[in-house]
């Protein structure tokens, strides 16, 4: 079973929260376990309103894409996360400080190819440990992510989450153990 295969059958496992869009509606989503290795969990998420996961919209937008800078991107993109699932999420394998500087917001590839006129695809994250990550959704950037509504979007969505763990996880209702996360069912996360 070849690696993107593999992540999409680890799908089914789902927990619930809830975090905030940007009209402070609340909005649940799931947390999806997408690939479970020795050395670290990778997950993912989706809003319930949604057909598909954040990482699988990101898949959809940009496997087939026809530039040829992007597709290398993405490619890149691909490799590294295999790399992860061998390896860890070790820090030095991210983009680091690419959310605000209070959260764990990072993007992958961590080597950008300076291009003068093309904008560079990346992938968000939140890292918590070498052996946590959860993968959100990306594009191509151009310039600072404020001027990228899309990937603020996905920027904030991904802090909006880790903050909501992170409280929980003080409460008591979240547990992270190495590779894996447990959540209390009864709870609903909402910020």
């Amino acid at each position: 079973m070849n690696f993107i295969n593999k992540m999409r059958t680890t799908l089914q496992k789902k927990y619930y929260l809830c975090t905030a869009n940007e009209s402070k509606m609340k909005k649940r989503v799931e947390i999806r376990e997408l690939l479970i290795t020795d050395v670290v969990g990778i997950y993912t998420f989706q809003f319930v309103d949604n057909k598909h996961t954040e990482f699988m919209d990101f898949m959809l937008k940009y496997k087939n894409v026809q530039d040829e800078y992007v597709k290398d991107d993405f490619h890149r993109i691909i490799a590294m996360i295999q790399k992860i699932s061998e390896n860890g999420a070790q820090e030095r394998l991210f983009r680091v400080s690419e959310g605000q500087m209070i959260d764990n917001v990072v993007a992958i590839p961590l080597d950008i190819r300076h291009r003068r006129d093309h904008e560079t695809l990346r992938l968000y994250c939140v890292r918590f440990s070498d052996n946590f990550l959860i993968i959100g959704n990306g594009g191509t950037k151009f310039g600072n992510y404020n001027d990228n509504p899309d990937i603020l979007k996905y920027t904030k969505d991904l802090a909006n989450l880790e903050r909501a763990i992170k409280y929980y996880i003080r409460k008591r209702n979240i547990h992270i153990s190495s590779n894996k996360i447990f959540i209390d069912e009864s709870i609903n996360i909402e910020i």
